[in-house]
Order: C-alpha cells, then sequence, then structure tokens
C-alpha cells in the first residue's frame, strides 16, 4: 500500500502558498489601485493635463523603481503639472530648457522615467537633493526644495 501523507501534505501547503501569493497580489493590486486613485483625484483637482496619465505615471515608476511621486512632483516644479508647456510639446519637465518636444504624454512619461532610472538613480543620484545637482545645477537646493514639496502634496503618505 502506497503511503499518502507525503502528498496530501504537499498539497496542503500548495493551497497554502496559493492563498498567500493571492493574498500577496490582492494587496499589491489594492494599494496600486489607490495610489492611481489619490493621484487622479490630485491631478484632476488642479486641472492637470496628465490627470489621464496617473496609471501611466505609476506603472513607469514601479517599472523603474522609482518613487511614483517624483516625476509628478518634477512637472509641478517645471511646468504647473503640465498646465503650461510649449505647444504640443508634451515637455513638462522643462527638458532642454523646455525645447525638447515629445510624442504624447505617454511617450514623455515613458522617456523620462526611464532616464531618470538610468542617468540618476543607477548612478547614485537616488535622493531629490543628488538628482537637482545634475537635473537643476543652477538652483538645485531651491529646485530639490520644491520638488519635495510637491512630493508631500502629492501624497503625504508616500
Amino acid at each position: 500500500m502506497v503511503n499518502l501523507k507525503p502528498c496530501v501534505f504537499v498539497l496542503k501547503t500548495m493551497k497554502l502558498l496559493e492563498k498567500n501569493c493571492l493574498n500577496l497580489m490582492i494587496n499589491f493590486f489594492t494599494n496600486f489601485l489607490v495610489s492611481v486613485w489619490i493621484f487622479f483625484l490630485f491631478l484632476q483637482k488642479i486641472n492637470s493635463p496628465l490627470k489621464d496619465e496617473a496609471e501611466k505615471i505609476i506603472t513607469e515608476a514601479d517599472k523603474n523603481n522609482l518613487d511614483w511621486r517624483l516625476l509628478p512632483a518634477i512637472t509641478g516644479v517645471e511646468s504647473s503639472f503640465g498646465k503650461r508647456t510649449p505647444l504640443n510639446s508634451y515637455n513638462a519637465y522643462g527638458w532642454a530648457n523646455g525645447q525638447y518636444h515629445f510624442k504624447s504624454w505617454e511617450s514623455s512619461i515613458e522617456i523620462v522615467s526611464r532616464a531618470l532610472k538610468t542617468n540618476y538613480a543607477d548612478k547614485g543620484a537616488k535622493s531629490v537633493k543628488k538628482i537637482a545637482r545634475v537635473y537643476n545645477p543652477p538652483s538645485s537646493s531651491s529646485w530639490a526644495s520644491k520638488v519635495n514639496y510637491f512630493i508631500n502634496q502629492i501624497d503625504p503618505t508616500g
């Protein structure tokens, strides 16, 4: 006769792992959706043209291992959250002193998020203060202070 106890144990363990995995996924997606909603409401309140890109901004931040509030905080400093940009430039980030033109909000979010990762975070500039030294060297300290202010305005809980 075959002893089925090890098989039963494995099946019970698999069910427990499955349940734990499901709980982790639910928590992740709940946190993600709450962040998107908080951010969308913030952008809607200030009448930002970026409001429909809330999910994209958070997704790209996660993909590039960035604080999801960093990119929008930069747009707050550089263009009043996308409200003051050169016509059809989708440049809410002050790139090339506002002269750079992106194809769309979506592509600008992808490009700038990836650049923040590769040109800043991957090279050791992980804090706003360190990013500011390269991103806006002439007034890095006041720029960093303004970015941090907007990070806290967007969502003080992080």
